[in-house]
């Protein structure tokens, strides 16, 4: 039980990392691109 809860956190921080990685690139691209269309 204790195993399969820590791959589920752990599951979960790597979700959020990914996240986090994606809306910082989107805010990235834009502050370079302010207008890119």
């Amino acid at each position: 039980m204790g195993f399969e809860l820590n791959i589920a956190k752990q599951q979960q921080m790597k979700n959020r990392n990914f996240f986090n990685g994606f809306i910082f690139c989107q805010i990235y691209e834009k502050g370079n691109n302010p207008n890119p269309y």
